[in-house]
């Protein structure tokens, strides 16, 4: 009888941490396949600059402008874009802004899918400037 006391809070500790711990690992699984899908969803934009001047790089979808970043002359930079620029139904449109000059380059609106991949690559002559999407 004295065993049986000794090992009952033994077993239910046993049991329980045969419950949980394949709970754990389940759910551990999830939030790592989360990560994995929104990493997996999120739009890049590699830019190309073979201009004389550094450009500051805009995005625009709907309404909204988002400044994204600057790229030096002769260097080439992938930006992340956030995830709230490519909602719904909206196109993007990227904008180029050379610094110390007044001219500006409008990429065509895009529409980019989640995960896609943006290649903008900037002339020294803005007007040759190309750009295209790769899914």
């Amino acid at each position: 009888m004295k065993h049986n006391k000794f090992f009952a809070p033994l077993f239910g500790l046993a049991l329980a941490a045969t419950l949980v711990v394949p709970w754990q690992s389940a759910s551990a699984q999830t939030a790592e396949e989360e990560q994995q899908q929104a990493t997996d969803n999120r739009i890049t934009l590699e830019v190309d600059n073979e201009n004389w001047l550094d450009v500051r790089v805009y995005v625009v979808s709907g309404a909204l402008v988002r400044r994204i970043g600057t790229v030096t002359s002769f260097t080439t930079r992938e930006f992340t874009l956030p995830r709230y620029l490519n909602s719904a139904g909206n196109n993007l449109q990227i904008v180029l802004s050379p610094i110390g000059s007044r001219g500006v380059h409008y990429s065509i609106p895009l529409l980019v899918n989640p995960g896609g991949h943006i290649q903008y690559r900037i002339a020294n002559n803005l007007s040759l400037s190309h750009v295209q999407t790769v899914t």
